[in-house]
């Protein structure tokens, strides 16, 4: 009889297979050979770590390689819990290595509904979701945790880049005459809205600087200079939870006569005795700072409404609910397009609105005909930024008095997004 001989595998910690076999027979060893990639890759899942570990070390990771802005930083963090909050709802302590096409059956089913709290859970938002999801399985599979290829496919059609249209001159008007506006005279009753000033100035500064909508909010005192004999406003991410959408946007835009007549230098001064004129104090001091949302979220939910409420431009401005598109961006689309339409080159627009030049090339003195960048910026502003509308009755000053009646004390029922 030969003599045997025992080969033993380690399938996991405390389990081996024992193979006995006639000793120096060549097919045992076959195979071990043949068993022991599944094998490997059977012992790598078993150690696999809970989903919500290896998610949370997943987008940390992606963030110190990627180095997004912090607003984005927030929002992946935020969509990574939401899409764990799902896949663990039934087994909180599951392994990464559980994840399976029936996970990607649940997605498609129900995480639309799991969003509608916080978004209206369709189109480019669950793309967003579920290429997350997809990255997230690329790296499991990478550090063999999973052996399926597992995706989410999108039907969701991108639209064009140039998605948010101008306002048009009549509907400009309209949002200069609506409730914002209309604050003259004996108010009655108290009103079922809070007038804050950030409502009085978001829509100037929009159309009339070309700012972006976070730009206006997180604006401070320091920001509003006086430079080269003319009023200018300071974009910068030199304060206190201040950014900037990309390097070109750190500009400085001439204040506007336009602006100034409405008594935006008033404001200033009122808020710099306010606060003892300490530079750093935000113009809007109503206006909250969060990682997810930087200090736009009250504006852009006054502005465009939410759940279901509608803001101030649908209650203004009805082309804005009959059509759609139309948003808080348009304010900075129409100063563009303004421009635009007065024959300023694309050069210059890029300029002031804080964009990359188009063209490649910096915008310097040969755009401007030798003046300063200051004092061209202010001579486009004051040739071809006039409007034509009707504004003389929107003035700081009556805004003002009309807060004073209201008093300051908050009134039951008052909404503060309104």
């Amino acid at each position: 009889m030969s003599e045997l001989q025992e080969l033993r595998l380690s399938v996991i910690p405390g389990v081996e297979v024992c193979y006995k076999t006639p000793a120096g027979s060549t097919y045992a060893f076959e195979l071990i050979r043949i068993l022991e990639g599944p094998i490997r890759q059977f012992q790598r899942m078993q150690a696999a770590p809970l989903l919500s570990e290896f998610a949370a070390d997943f987008i940390e990771s992606h963030i110190r390689e990627s180095s997004p802005s912090v607003k984005h930083s927030a929002q992946l963090r935020s969509r990574v819990t939401s899409l764990i909050e799902l896949l663990t709802a039934v087994d909180p302590n599951r392994s990464v290595s559980s994840l399976g096409k029936t996970d990607i059956t649940m997605l498609r089913t129900k995480l639309h509904l799991h969003l509608e709290r916080y978004s209206d859970g369709q189109g480019s938002t669950l793309e967003r979701y579920y290429a997350l999801f997809n990255s997230l399985v690329r790296a499991a599979k990478a550090e063999g945790y999973i052996s399926e290829d597992l995706v989410v496919e999108s039907s969701y059609e991108r639209p064009p880049v140039d998605v948010t249209p101008p306002f048009s001159l009549p509907d400009l008007q309209k949002l200069f005459d609506g409730y914002v506006y209309q604050v003259t005279g004996d108010i009655g009753r108290k009103p079922l809205w809070e007038p804050l000033p950030f409502k009085f100035w978001l829509v100037p500064l929009g159309v009339l600087c070309g700012l972006r909508l976070n730009e206006i909010c997180q604006l401070q005192l320091k920001d509003i200079q006086f430079e080269e004999s003319m009023w200018i406003i300071h974009v910068n991410d030199d304060g206190k939870h201040q950014s900037v959408k990309t390097p070109h946007a750190r500009r400085k835009v001439p204040a506007s006569q336009l602006l100034i007549d409405m008594g935006f230098l008033e404001f200033v001064e009122e808020r710099r005795s306010e606060c003892g004129g300490k530079g750093s104090s935000q113009l809007f001091p109503e206006l909250s700072f969060s990682e997810m949302h930087l200090f736009s979220r009250q504006a852009s939910r006054f502005f465009m409404g939410y759940d279901r409420v509608a803001g101030y431009l649908d209650r203004s401005c009805e082309i804005a609910t009959s059509e759609g598109g139309w948003g808080a961006r348009s304010l900075r689309r129409t100063f563009a397009e303004q421009l635009r339409q007065r024959g300023v080159s694309a050069e210059i627009i890029a300029d002031l609105l804080g964009h990359a030049d188009p063209t490649g090339l910096e915008v310097t003195r040969p755009h401007y005909a030798g003046k300063t960048l200051l004092a061209a910026r202010k001579e486009v502003l004051e040739l071809h930024l006039n409007y034509g509308l009707a504004l003389t009755h929107v003035r700081w000053c009556h805004y003002r008095e009309f807060r004073r009646q209201v008093g300051r004390r908050k009134v039951r029922g008052v909404n503060r997004s309104h």
